[in-house]
């Protein structure tokens, strides 16, 4: 790119850019007359300052944990905030018992054999689903001690699992529970 040389040959002091220029001057003169009743305005600006640094190691800390761990993720800056989407692998094994665990075919019912052949099952997914192998039915409480998780989780786990046709729920009070949906 070629810098031309001042003075440009096209006016820039157009009527609009000057209206333009005028608002923007008042504006910072009406902020700068409110900056002026603020009794230490250095207070305020260290701060901020303050507040970046603690941001900006928080975010570094994240970036090395998740470079330790292998976890991807990615940083999104919006005007007031910045968000993290942490992206999640499923074919990584949690633990030794997994290694173990049959293929997924083997754990689908045929109610959902039939619906999809690409139904994907996570590591939860798999435990219940071996789980019920073993016994005809399964509540949150149980899910909960099987993969030593809260118990809203469990329950959302087991909602997913029926939306998805995978086990069918029996019952809409605190005594519900699961089967696998043949």
């Amino acid at each position: 790119m070629k810098i031309k040389k001042l003075p440009l040959p096209i006016d820039i002091e157009t009527k609009q850019i000057l209206k333009k220029a005028i608002s923007a001057n008042r504006a910072l003169a009406n902020l700068n007359g409110v900056a002026r009743t603020i009794p230490n305005q250095n207070i305020i600006i260290n701060s901020l300052v303050l507040q970046e640094a603690k941001d900006s190691s928080g975010i570094e800390k994240i970036t090395q944990l998740c470079d330790e761990n292998d976890v991807k993720f990615e940083l999104k800056e919006e005007p007031s905030f910045i968000s993290i989407i942490f992206y999640r692998k499923t074919d990584r094994k949690v633990s030794n018992s997994a290694e173990n665990m049959p293929n997924n075919a083997e754990l689908l019912p045929n109610s959902a054999k039939k619906v999809s052949n690409s139904i994907e099952l996570n590591l939860y997914d798999q435990k219940i689903l071996e789980y019920l192998q073993n016994h005809k039915q399964i509540v949150s409480e149980e899910v909960e001690q099987l993969l030593d998780i809260k118990e809203r989780r469990a329950r959302e786990i087991l909602s997913n699992m029926a939306k998805r046709g995978l086990l069918q729920k029996i019952g809409k009070t605190k005594g519900s529970y699961y089967i696998l949906n043949y």
